[in-house]
């Protein structure tokens, strides 16, 4: 998943195709290099199959695009899906997922890292696009040119407005940015 703009495009592309198919609502993600972390919600009890989905078209592209055709996601670990039914969970966890590459150490400005991101989406509540990838991705196959993913309000924060929304992520978002930096300068 090295971080550069067709692998940042495949990751937004195969998460809003896999998620529109499976209903699946997508509150935020952040990506590495070698993982990613997303926060959804699943209404239809569809998530398996949303992930199966996911991973395999985003893996086959990715090892298209560099050129293996070895296991793309490692063999012997399952992902790891957590229910968060509390809403500080549920910030806690979007932050982290956001805020991973200033955690560890890649950037000092989240918009520094060149991989997939929805800060800017998040917070400034725009939809994120992506065009069909060339590789791996027939141009006259089933799936759409461009899509779009319309990041969803967290179902646990529904009583705030959208823009409440978009200000308490922010604000969460800073304070891990205040802290993360504050660590690394005392080390």
């Amino acid at each position: 998943m090295r971080p550069d703009k067709e692998t940042s495009n495949a990751f937004v592309y195969c998460m809003a195709v896999s998620a529109a198919r499976f209903g699946i609502g997508v509150v935020g993600f952040g990506t590495m290099s070698n993982h990613y972390h997303a926060v959804v919600v699943d209404r239809d009890g569809c998530f398996p199959d949303f992930l199966q989905y996911f991973h395999r078209i985003f893996a086959v592209h990715q090892n298209v695009l560099r050129g293996r055709w070895e296991a793309f996601w490692a063999p012997h670990e399952q992902p790891s899906a957590v229910e968060l039914v509390r809403p500080d969970d549920l910030i806690e966890k979007l932050v982290y997922a956001v805020t991973n590459p200033a955690k560890d150490g890649l950037v000092d400005k989240l918009e520094h890292w060149p991989g997939a991101s929805c800060v800017e989406a998040l917070v400034s509540r725009k939809t994120l696009v992506a065009t069909r990838p060339k590789r791996f991705f027939r141009e006259e196959g089933m799936l759409p040119e461009t899509v779009s993913l319309e990041l969803v309000q967290s179902p646990l924060h529904r009583d705030m407005l959208a823009s409440e929304w978009a200000n308490c992520v922010q604000q969460n978002v800073d304070r891990a940015l205040e802290s993360i930096r504050a660590l690394r300068i005392k080390a």
